[in-house]
């Protein structure tokens, strides 16, 4: 046992307290320092919503930032309008109904309009993002809706834009059980530079996306990576134009640059996937699927300077691919558009070109057609078809890879490989000076003056 004298203890605890001593001095000056004293306020957190809507029964609340209840009430419409018109800069919607009985709210922009995904449902109503000015905001991704689910029983628009610069639409779902022409899910008017993407569209729809407008010459959107989906229960209704049931539709020739790639689209019959009144419109990398008795073409250009490549395009029994033409003019030929590395699917009873244009220096080149009828160009001159690959099935008989009607020539047909079908059909009217070079048929049937026999 060690034994431990009075004066060590002494000297211990001596010690003790003056090592004690410094280290409670060493931390009051550090706890007193003004300069590294921690301070704490209360108030949101960073990147909390400006207002959160949350509903409860037949209740809907909006607190704000800090907690407290500011607007409450059993009218959706009226709490939400009365959100929108603080000019928040976030507002986020929590999982529920809120239902706007066929009213409109309009938000200000800059702004972020979000949901808690499917489960956060915008039913019966429009949601409006507008700016008073053209001039829009530039702000980038400050103009933004995102993970909701619009919903509605009557014709009516969903969402729409006015007079946005630099916004973007994404991961919403939009639902339709109501047939009506010319009444969009989504409109953009007047806008700028929008991207629409990773949205799926369902339901008995006419027209999803509508883009128009005289403000912007080259509003600049993307709609990409979207679902296109269309009931075929219900009576589609009869349209008096083709835009009216286009799934796409860009209005006017102002509305040029738009930009629509990598969407997958199911098509109703007699439904149009893109109807473009606009120049500089890019169709890329679209898988189209139409129904049976497809009564139109799946993309419809009306304008200068379009490049359609790279879709695959499933066509329906009397509908075609894609329409290059003024429906109006049939004497206006639409100059330097392309036509590249698409391939065309058709049935056995197709009865419609895959590729119908009326053209001028243009150029159709790199396609695969599985259908009866190939490329048929109408009143068009100077257009080059070049290194395409037709099979054709077994009937009917005035099938064809390519074909001149009106007073269509001096086009040039080259290194085409084609299977159990016409190469090359004129109609009596049409002029014999295009030339047709490198071409190759199982049968060899090249047709100058008529369907042959």
């Amino acid at each position: 046992m060690v034994e431990i004298t009075r004066k060590k203890l002494s000297s211990i605890v001596l010690s003790a307290i003056v090592i004690s001593s410094i280290l409670s001095l060493e931390i009051y000056t550090y706890a007193t320092s003004p300069s590294t004293t921690p301070t704490f306020s209360s108030g949101p957190y960073p990147g909390a919503p400006t207002y959160t809507i949350y509903t409860n029964g037949s209740w809907y609340y909006a607190k704000n930032a800090y907690g407290a209840v500011d607007y409450s009430g059993t009218d959706a419409t009226q709490v939400v309008q009365n959100v929108f018109d603080n000019h928040p800069a976030k507002v986020l919607f929590k999982a529920g109904t809120y239902n706007l009985f066929d009213h409109a709210v309009t938000a200000y922009v800059p702004i972020i309009i979000e949901g808690e995904g499917k489960q956060t449902i915008i039913y019966r109503g429009t949601l409006t993002v507008w700016s008073s000015s053209n001039l829009g905001h530039w702000l980038d991704n400050t103009n933004i809706v995102r993970n909701l689910r619009f919903n509605t029983t009557n014709p009516m628009t969903q969402l729409r834009y006015v007079n946005v610069s630099n916004g973007e639409i994404y991961g919403n779902s939009f639902w339709s059980d109501t047939f009506a022409l010319s009444t969009p899910q989504i409109a953009l008017t007047d806008s700028l530079s929008i991207r629409v993407y990773d949205n799926w569209f369902d339901g008995e729809t006419c027209q999803i996306i509508r883009i128009n407008g005289s403000y912007a010459s080259q509003p600049l959107h993307m709609i990409f990576h979207n679902d296109f989906g269309s009931m075929n229960a219900g009576t589609f209704p009869t349209p008096t134009h083709r835009w009216e049931i286009a799934a796409i539709y860009i209005e006017g020739g102002n509305n040029e640059g738009i930009n629509i790639h990598d969407n997958l689209a199911f098509l109703r019959s007699d439904q149009t996937f893109v109807y473009s009144e606009a120049p500089h419109t890019l169709i890329v990398k679209n898988q189209i699927y139409c129904a049976n008795y497809h009564n139109y073409y799946a993309i419809e250009l009306q304008h200068y300077y379009n490049i359609v490549a790279d879709n695959e395009i499933d066509l329906g029994a009397n509908g075609g691919g894609i329409a290059i033409w003024q429906p109006l003019n049939l004497s206006n030929p639409m100059y330097f558009n392309t036509i590249v590395n698409n391939q065309f699917i058709g049935p056995a009873n197709a009865s419609s070109p895959a590729i119908y244009g009326i053209l001028l220096f243009s150029v159709i080149s790199g396609n695969i057609f599985h259908t009866n009828y190939g490329i048929e160009l109408h009143n068009t001159a100077l257009t080059n078809v070049n290194d395409n690959n037709f099979n054709s099935f077994s009937s009917p008989s005035d099938r064809f890879a390519f074909k001149e009607t009106g007073n269509s020539g001096k086009n040039i047909l080259s290194n085409i490989w084609a299977y159990g079908t016409y190469i090359y059909m004129l109609t009596s009217n049409a002029t014999s000076n295009s030339r047709v070079t490198n071409s190759w048929n199982n049968t060899v049937w090249i047709e100058r003056y008529g369907y042959g026999s």
